[in-house]
């Protein structure tokens, strides 16, 4: 999942007063790809939550029914924001707000549940009698939870197990099984299932299995969400939103790589704005940062959608011109991007003038790789701003 963070935690759902006293796996949320792994055994007779503690490359485990109150944030290297941002992560509106679909073949069984969850405060409750519509409402709907009855005419329980799996695109399969069979409960937690129910239903073991189980999910979701967020903060400047120094390096590097293999030819733009830190001095730090949001607009703008526009630090910025059927269109791109800039900005009630110097190189004549591309722009650049700025220079 890419979860950059050293700490996470999920649900151990072993069965209330199983007399099974072995261990059993739980699931962890990995903090690399080299560790998607299954970690942590705990034994079945200690319910709660399992919180797994990344710490030098060795993760080890511990239990507590509350652990999002009762562990050391100190002790994982989280600062005290951090941590409440953790804690806080899921809400109990949240939870009772999730989707949830109850799959079984039985009209009785399936009021049952509905009247349960109603009576729990749970809101989003679909249900079916038939187990082959499972997978496309899943794929419709997206549910949270899945209450599956295991024995169904035509098609049971593992079956719509195995069709889920092969469905579901983030590879975890919300399903609750619901048995009567003994032997079912371990096959079915083999085949994937994250946790069961036993019939006859005793009606707050389900209720609690359910809301830890919803618990697990929502926060396994946000989690995602959240690496999400930091991978994309990584390769994105904070201030505008464009691609970073970092992302710009693969976009020119696949730029490349198209331009070489159709014998095409692409270009890099490096622009500085001319007298910004007046500007900036002029307008105070707000004013600059406005002023930088505005010309990051105007540059998307005026460039094609497979151009790739990106802030490097400062008031500079550099574009990477994909899939130029020839050199000529460089020099029409680069009026555009001078035309568009060079409109006033208004800004905290001025219009504010703006111009910007421009070095351009382009593959192959100027370099072949993305170092010789970026250094032979920027020599442009200085070029321009040599000569006496709001004007561009190609690369010798």
């Amino acid at each position: 999942m890419g979860v950059s963070h050293g700490v996470y935690a999920v649900k151990n759902t072993a069965p209330y007063g199983s007399a099974h006293t072995g261990w059993r796996q739980t699931g962890i949320i990995c903090s690399s790809a080299k560790t998607s792994f299954v970690e942590g055994a705990l034994p079945l007779d200690q319910l709660g939550v399992a919180a797994i503690f990344y710490a030098a490359g060795r993760p080890t485990g511990k239990t507590s029914h509350h652990p999002l109150q009762n562990i050391d944030a100190a002790a994982l290297k989280f600062s005290a924001s951090e941590w409440n941002l953790i804690k806080a992560m899921i809400n109990e509106n949240e939870i009772l707000n999730a989707s949830i679909l109850i799959v079984d073949d039985q009209a009785a069984n399936v009021l049952l549940l509905e009247e349960m969850l109603h009576d729990a405060g749970y809101a989003c409750i679909a249900s079916t009698n038939d187990p082959y519509e499972v997978c496309a409402l899943h794929q419709k709907h997206h549910y949270d939870l899945i209450l599956l009855d295991m024995q169904m005419p035509g098609m049971d329980g593992f079956q719509v197990m195995e069709a889920l799996k092969e469905a579901e695109t983030d590879g975890y399969v919300p399903v609750l099984v619901i048995t009567a069979q003994p032997n079912h409960k371990l096959r079915a937690l083999v085949a994937g299932a994250k946790d069961f129910i036993s019939k006859p239903f005793d009606l707050m073991e389900a209720k609690t299995r359910i809301h830890n189980m919803l618990e697990v999910r929502l926060l396994y979701k946000q989690l995602a969400d959240h690496s999400r967020s930091l991978e994309s903060l990584a390769l994105h400047d904070e201030l505008t939103g464009l691609p970073n120094r970092r992302l710009l390096a693969d976009r020119l590097s696949l730029a490349i790589a198209h331009a070489h293999r159709h014998k095409s030819t692409m270009a890099v733009m490096y622009l500085d704005l001319d007298g910004f830190k007046e500007i900036n001095d002029t307008l105070g730090h707000d004013g600059g940062d406005t002023l930088l949001k505005m010309v990051a607009d105007r540059l998307v703008a005026a460039v094609r959608q497979e151009d790739t526009v990106a802030r490097m630090s400062g008031d500079e910025f550099v574009i990477a011109l994909s899939e130029l059927n020839h050199a000529d269109e460089v020099t029409h791109l680069v009026s555009k991007v001078k035309q568009s800039l060079s409109r006033p900005y208004r800004i905290q009630g001025h219009d504010v003038n703006m111009t910007v110097s421009i070095g351009v190189s382009v593959y192959p004549l100027h370099g072949e790789d993305v170092t010789d591309l970026m250094k032979n722009a920027d020599l442009a650049l200085y070029e321009a701003k040599r000569t006496g700025k709001n004007t561009y220079r190609v690369a010798a």
